[in-house]
C-alpha cells in the first residue's frame, strides 16, 4: 500500500479537532508546507492563510504529500480573515512573544468553539490587529534561544492543544 493510499484510508475516519491553525504569508514556502504536514498529522480543522498560497506543485511533496488531505482557504488581509473569525464565532489565539502573553502550559483553550491558533511571518510575527482581538500565548522555552520556526511553533502548539483535548476525554 503507497503512502497515499494509507492517508485516503485513514482519512475515512480520523477525528478532526475543533482547532485551526492560521499563518502569515510567508518568505519561505516550506513554513507552510510543513505546517500542512502538521495540521494533516494532528487532525486540525482547516489552515487558513492570510496572503498567497504557493501552487500545489511547490507544496506537495514537502508536505509528505498531505496537501490534499487538508482544508486551506486563503485571505487576502487581516482584516478579511478576521471578518471570517467573527463570522464564525472562531476563538482567536495568538503565537508571539509579548510583554503580557500567557504560557501555553498555562492557557485554557475554550473547547465549546472552534478556536484558531495565529502564526506570525517570520520576520513581522502577528500583525497588531490581529493581536488586539486574540488571546496571546507563548511556548516557553528554556534554552539559549527564544524564537522557534514558524513550522516548528505549530508543531509544539497543536501538540499541546491536543494533549489537552485528550486530557479532557474530549476525543472520545
Amino acid at each position: 500500500m503507497t503512502r497515499r493510499q494509507r492517508y485516503a484510508e485513514k482519512f475515512v475516519s480520523y477525528k478532526k479537532l475543533p482547532v485551526s491553525i492560521a499563518a502569515i504569508n510567508f518568505q519561505f514556502s516550506d513554513n507552510l508546507a510543513f505546517l500542512i504536514r502538521t495540521v494533516a498529522c494532528f487532525g486540525a480543522s482547516n489552515l487558513f492563510v492570510i496572503g498567497h498560497v504557493p501552487d500545489r506543485s511547490e507544496l506537495n511533496s514537502k508536505s509528505g504529500t498531505l496537501y490534499d488531505f487538508v482544508n486551506i482557504i486563503s485571505f487576502r488581509n487581516t482584516s478579511e480573515f478576521l471578518g471570517h473569525c467573527r463570522l464564525n464565532g472562531l476563538n482567536i489565539v495568538s503565537m508571539e512573544l509579548t510583554d503580557n502573553s500567557i504560557s501555553a502550559y498555562d492557557y485554557s483553550f475554550d473547547y465549546s468553539k472552534e478556536s484558531v491558533i495565529v502564526l506570525g511571518n517570520e520576520y513581522v510575527g502577528v500583525p497588531a490587529d490581529i493581536l488586539h482581538n486574540s488571546d496571546v500565548i507563548h511556548i516557553p522555552m528554556n534554552g539559549v534561544g527564544y524564537c522557534l520556526n514558524t513550522s516548528q511553533c505549530g508543531t509544539a502548539i497543536l501538540s499541546e492543544y491536543s494533549r489537552k483535548y485528550i486530557n479532557r476525554g474530549l476525543d472520545s
